[in-house]
């Protein structure tokens, strides 16, 4: 599918039916720059758009996905086209969602290993008991869910989680989901680095911890695990907006 053809299809049907990008949009039920984002060749309407577009537009399915009319001599012999193409793409589109979501893992299970066996001053073999502080992990998952809920992305952060499985519902809901991701990658970066200076500021006027370099040691190693968990959330949260922002890029048919 070319997905420029496709757009330029759709902009001259709009403008034939006498329709703006804004009126489109409304009798759609999505943005304008969702529109847009179609007329570009930067994306295509999902299954749940593709109904009343045509309808909107006066045109078919098959006419939307060929992006040209079709004569009836043409109509059969690119409907098939089209179906091998829609299930060529939906297979690819598994395969990817898999291959993300093992890689992941991957990615996962070797930053932990990578902990667990970092040499230390013990040399102990279970150092991944020092990079876990129950507290400072609260700490961090608290302001990242208040930024969220303060910011209205709750529920666009967990429609990412559930569009890594499966398709989204419209490519609107897949553009705030990956919005919400971007915003929660810069809270946890800049949630983790308040949390610990906040802690250290503590520490430094506590006298007791003064008294025992010790004390004063561990005390300041905990308030740096914030800044840690929150780059190694970004770090997870990157790599979830980078399979996204592919899934965006690719048709939705």
């Amino acid at each position: 599918m070319d997905l420029k053809m496709n757009g330029k299809f759709l902009s001259e049907l709009r403008k034939e039916q006498g329709l703006t990008q804004k009126q489109l949009a409304e009798v759609l039920g999505v943005s304008d720059k969702t529109i847009s984002k179609w007329e570009c060749g930067r994306g295509f309407p999902d299954v749940s758009m593709m109904s009343p577009l045509c309808e909107a537009l006066h045109i078919s399915i098959n006419e939307l996905v060929s992006g040209q009319k079709l004569s009836a001599d043409d109509y059969l012999e690119r409907a098939e086209e089209n179906m091998k193409s829609l299930i060529q793409d939906n297979e690819n589109k598994k395969k990817g969602t898999i291959r993300g979501i093992l890689t992941s893992i991957a990615w996962i299970l070797g930053l932990i290993l990578v902990l667990a066996f970092l040499p230390t001053v013990t040399s102990s073999p279970k150092t991944v008991i020092f990079y876990f502080d129950m507290i400072a992990f609260l700490q961090v998952l608290f302001v990242l869910l208040l930024s969220l809920c303060f910011a209205g992305r709750f529920k666009d952060f967990k429609n990412a989680f559930r569009f890594l499985r499966r398709d989204a519902d419209s490519q609107e809901k897949l553009s705030d989901a990956i919005t919400a991701i971007s915003l929660a990658e810069k809270v946890l970066l800049l949630g983790g680095a308040f949390c610990s200076m906040f802690y250290v500021i503590y520490v430094l006027y506590v006298e007791e911890t003064k008294e025992s370099i010790t004390v004063f040691g561990g005390n300041m190693g905990i308030a740096l695990l914030n800044v840690l968990y929150g780059m190694l959330g970004a770090l997870i949260l990157m790599a979830i907006r980078s399979r996204l922002e592919k899934k965006e890029t690719q048709s939705q048919y």
